[in-house]
């Protein structure tokens, strides 16, 4: 079987290597998530892998050193070479606006980490932990090239006949990872996904999440939903499967891992996320503490929208569940 999900064992962690990719637009939030492992995971020692480019700053480095020092932590940074990820397909039509070339590191994670590191967690940086990640760690994806969760649009058609696969194989959300390097470099994982990028640039629609779900479309290991509660799990109207259903009701109850994953992040003012206070509760144990919010940038269409909202010439259209709170 492709998808398999093993029981979670209670096995004390002694080392957990934790790898986030940000730059300068996300440091911020990558502290937050910093702190967020930190505070729920003293049983070991956690070392910290952020990959970075040329234009983070040295200040902003420190203030991630200093959040993991706060706790005992090791933190190592990779700057990559930007001339890797400058062809990638950014910008094409349909894609989100938000997006930027940073999202694209976690495919060269075998050509930046170092070569004895078998096994490492990817987080991305829009991401807050709420419990102990050791069962997670601990998961077993020996014959397997990664451990992932299904997206919440695990079930819609479009993404398969887009990337041209079986739907029956499944879609992941590619924020949470749990990656067997060793698999990786025994397989070349990393030299598929550049074959894939040059034969099929034109099926990328959403970035290294689609790379990612077409080379290991039959190589992934399932996770349980809690581990990466993203936005469309939180709505009225799911895309996912209803097998899932008890599974996802036990994950909206206490989730472990929350993915802020959509344009309306908690730090942007109006966000209507149900679960935005759980960010603000771990970057209030920041340097960040108060920061402002940031404004909404919105193109002239959804500024109309939002205008005729408010006035209300328009309904406002929220399809989270109204049920749901932490």
């Amino acid at each position: 079987m492709v998808w398999k999900v093993y029981e979670e064992r209670n096995i004390k962690l002694e080392k957990m290597n934790i790898v986030c990719c940000t730059d300068s637009n996300y440091i911020m939030p990558c502290g937050v998530l910093l702190c967020s492992i930190c505070e729920n995971n003293t049983q070991g020692d956690v070392c910290f892998h952020v990959i970075i480019n040329k234009n983070v700053s040295i200040r902003e480095k420190e203030s991630l050193i200093n959040i993991v020092n706060r706790y005992k932590n090791k933190v190592t940074f990779y700057e990559i070479d930007e001339s890797w990820v400058v062809n990638l397909p950014v910008g094409m039509a349909g894609q989100q606006s938000h997006i930027t070339l940073a999202t694209y590191f976690r495919l060269f994670l075998t050509e930046i980490l170092p070569k004895d590191l078998d096994k490492v967690l990817y987080l991305d940086c829009d991401i807050i932990v709420r419990h102990s990640l050791i069962n997670l760690w601990n998961m077993d994806i020996e014959n397997y090239a990664i451990g992932c969760v299904p997206d919440a649009d695990d079930g819609q058609i479009l993404n398969y006949n887009r990337l041209r696969y079986l739907q029956r194989l499944g879609y992941f959300n590619a924020g949470v990872l749990l990656i067997n390097l060793k698999y990786w470099r025994i397989h070349n994982v990393f030299d598929r996904f550049l074959l894939f990028i040059k034969q099929y640039p034109e099926r990328i629609l959403y970035h290294d999440q689609d790379i990612m779900n077409y080379v290991l479309k039959d190589e992934k290991f399932i996770l349980p939903l809690k581990y990466n509660v993203t936005d469309g799990l939180l709505n009225e109207e799911l895309h996912i499967s209803w097998e899932y259903e008890s599974e996802l009701n036990e994950a909206l109850k206490d989730p472990y891992i929350l993915h802020y994953i959509s344009y309306d992040k908690p730090w942007i003012k109006n966000c209507a996320h149900p679960f935005k206070s759980e960010f603000f509760k771990y970057r209030d144990m920041t340097q960040w503490k108060n920061t402002p919010l940031l404004n909404r940038q919105l193109t002239w269409r959804k500024r109309v929208k939002y205008v005729l909202c408010k006035v209300g010439m328009l309904p406002y259209q929220s399809t989270f569940r109204d049920d749901l709170f932490l």
